[in-house]
C-alpha cells in the first residue's frame, strides 16, 4: 500500500493544493515597474539675428516632480555651458554657446526626474539659424583696366597699368592693386607709382610694374566709392590676365664703373647678375676676358632678386684695363646672356 493511499482526502487535496501554488508562482511572469511619465518642457532661445560668432542663450523650464534630477543637451552645436536651478518648484536650465556654424541646426533638451520608484521625463527641441557675418555685398561698378605695352612682355620690363572706373561718388577706399595667389606666378610684388585723378565720369588710376618672374599674372584693382545723395557704397572692380616670359638678356652691373689705383694694389668689384635662383647656375657660367680675378664670394640675395658677387682684381702692371664680364645660361630651352663693362686706370 503506497504512503499517500493512506492519506485521507482532505489532505491530499490540500497538498495537490500546495503544489499547483508552487507552480504558479514559478511560471508567472515577474510584473514590470511602472513606465516614465512624460511631462512637458517649455525651451525658448534669446531672441536675436544670430550670425556666426554670437553667443547663443536658451532656457529650459520644467514642472519639478520627483526629489532628483538630470539633465541632458546636444553637443553638436559646439561646446555648451548648462547651468540648473529649482526656483519656485520648477527646474529651470539656462544654455548657452558660441555659434560656430552658418545655416540651421536643432538643438535638443532632456530632463530626467526621479522619486519614490518613478520616473518623470520631459523633452523639448529648438531649431536655430545662424547668418554668415560677411557685410552684404555692394553694386559694383565695372571697371576697364588696359597694360602697355600688352604683347611679348619679359621679366624685368616695365608695365604700365590703368584702370578706368565709372563714376559713383566720392571714394571713401583708395584703389588697390593685389594679384591672385592661385593665378600669379608672383603674388608678392607691388604696383609702384600709383596715381588717382578723376576726368569728368570716371575714375583713372595709373601704376606700374616689373614682373621678377616669368609665367601668369592676374592683377585685380578695387576702389569703394559713395554716392552723395543716397550713401550707397560702390565697389569699382576691373582685372587683366597676361603672360610673362623670360628676358633673353641678363641684366648683369659691375662696379665700380670707372677706378684709379696703383700697380701693386688690391681692387674690389662687386657683379650682379640679375637671374631668379635656380640649382643651374655655377660659377662656370661666368666669364672674364681678364685672367687673375679672384672670386671672393658669391650668394643668392632674395632682396636684390640676382645673385651678387664680389671679386679682387691685383694688377702688377701700369696701364688701362678694360674689364668685361659675360654671363651665359639657358632656361626652359631659352639661351639668355648678359655682360658689363669696367675700365681700371692703373699707374
Amino acid at each position: 500500500m503506497s504512503f499517500t493511499s493512506t492519506l485521507s482526502s482532505p489532505i491530499r487535496l490540500f497538498l495537490m493544493g500546495v503544489v499547483l501554488t508552487a507552480l504558479l508562482l514559478v511560471h508567472l511572469p515577474v510584473q514590470a515597474a511602472e513606465k516614465s511619465i512624460e511631462v512637458p518642457v517649455k525651451l525658448t532661445v534669446a531672441p536675436g539675428d544670430y550670425k556666426l560668432g554670437d553667443e547663443i542663450t536658451l532656457e529650459a523650464v520644467t514642472e519639478k516632480m520627483g526629489d532628483s534630477y538630470e539633465v541632458k543637451a546636444t553637443e553638436k552645436l559646439g561646446k555648451l555651458h548648462v547651468e540648473t536651478t529649482l526656483e519656485e518648484g520648477r527646474y529651470i536650465s539656462r544654455m548657452s554657446f558660441l555659434a560656430d556654424y552658418i545655416g540651421e541646426k536643432t538643438f535638443d533638451y532632456s530632463i530626467s526626474m526621479y522619486g519614490d520608484g518613478q520616473e518623470w521625463v520631459g523633452h523639448a527641441s529648438v531649431t536655430i539659424r545662424v547668418k554668415d557675418n560677411m557685410p552684404t555685398s555692394m553694386p559694383v561698378a565695372n571697371a576697364k583696366f588696359v597694360i602697355s605695352p600688352s604683347k611679348n612682355l619679359v621679366v624685368g620690363q616695365k608695365i604700365k597699368f590703368t584702370v578706368t572706373t565709372p563714376y559713383k561718388g566720392g571714394i571713401t577706399k583708395e584703389g588697390e592693386f593685389h594679384f591672385f595667389r592661385s593665378s600669379s606666378a608672383d603674388s608678392t610684388q607691388k604696383v609702384q607709382q600709383m596715381r588717382t585723378i578723376r576726368r569728368g565720369s570716371v575714375y583713372i588710376t595709373t601704376g606700374y610694374f616689373t614682373p621678377k618672374k616669368p609665367g601668369t599674372y592676374l592683377p585685380v584693382y578695387s576702389m569703394i566709392m559713395e554716392d552723395e545723395k543716397t550713401k550707397e557704397l560702390w565697389e569699382g572692380f576691373g582685372e587683366y590676365s597676361f603672360e610673362v616670359k623670360e628676358n633673353p638678356k641678363i641684366t648683369v652691373t659691375l662696379s665700380p664703373n670707372t677706378a684709379y689705383m696703383k700697380a701693386g694694389e688690391d681692387i674690389y668689384l662687386s657683379a650682379t647678375y640679375m637671374v631668379q635662383k635656380s640649382p643651374a647656375f655655377s660659377d662656370q657660367l661666368i666669364t672674364w676676358n681678364q685672367p687673375g680675378l679672384d672670386k671672393i664670394f658669391g650668394t643668392y640675395d632674395e632682396e636684390l632678386g640676382g645673385y651678387r658677387y664680389l671679386y679682387r682684381f691685383h694688377p702688377e702692371k701700369k696701364g688701362t684695363y678694360n674689364l668685361e664680364v659675360a654671363f651665359q645660361m639657358e632656361s626652359d630651352g631659352v639661351k639668355r646672356e648678359g655682360k658689363a663693362k669696367t675700365k681700371i686706370y692703373v699707374r
